[in-house]
């Protein structure tokens, strides 16, 4: 589903649903990710920070490196400016995101995640100048509260469906000592729940996607 160029649900119908992750890449917990939907053959959407993606390039591209799809997340996660900077302050900040991304993957970024999820009109015309779709989320994972598993699993199921964008966090945005290793086992199990219901993990543009034209 959509309002204008904010995304937040795909079309049904076609049984596909997108994982997201927000604020990495980290050098722990984005590399363990990987692994868990290379074995399920899974794709994934990673909305990275501007200051993440510039202290791990390596990890950039082996995540584009994969078939995974990259987004801006900011440059640096700060929520007032979010809210209150100038367009042009805002334009800035998201253009060097995504020239970082870009020069380490060379593929063009055209997806925005605003921190918290704070969509300003400020932002729309931005986002718009640089081409980019504001992806949100329908299904929020909860796992920055860092509950045991198997309650960010039984939440998530309440509402997998076909069409949804999940939300998960593979770090911290500014704090990298902060556990996030229960995601991993979340994903981990939720992907087997996808196999079974034949719902197929992909990426944010794939979801959108409607007779091969992205709206």
């Amino acid at each position: 589903m959509a309002f204008g160029n904010i995304h937040w649900k795909g079309p049904v119908g076609r049984r596909m649903v997108a994982f997201t992750f927000d604020d990495g890449p980290h050098p722990v917990h984005t590399p363990r990710l990987l692994e868990i939907l290379d074995a399920s053959s899974a794709k994934a959407t990673f909305f990275m920070t501007g200051t993440n993606a510039a202290a791990h390039r390596e990890l950039v591209r082996d995540v584009a490196a994969r078939g995974h799809e990259i987004g801006c997340h900011s440059f640096d996660h700060c929520r007032t400016r979010t809210l209150l900077a100038l367009p042009e302050r805002q334009l800035r900040e998201i253009r060097e995101t995504n020239e970082i991304v870009e020069a380490i993957t060379g593929k063009p970024v055209t997806l925005y995640r605003p921190p918290y999820g704070l969509v300003s009109p400020l932002l729309l015309p931005v986002c718009l100048k640089l081409s980019l779709k504001i992806v949100l989320w329908n299904i929020n994972s909860y796992d920055f509260r860092r509950e045991p598993c198997s309650i960010i699993v039984a939440r998530v199921l309440k509402r997998l469906a076909d069409g949804a964008i999940l939300l998960f966090h593979d770090c911290h945005y500014s704090d990298a000592t902060i556990d996030y290793s229960t995601t991993a086992s979340v994903i981990e199990r939720l992907l087997a729940q996808c196999s079974s219901a034949k719902l197929e993990s992909v990426t944010v543009s794939r979801l959108l996607e409607r007779r091969g034209v992205c709206p």
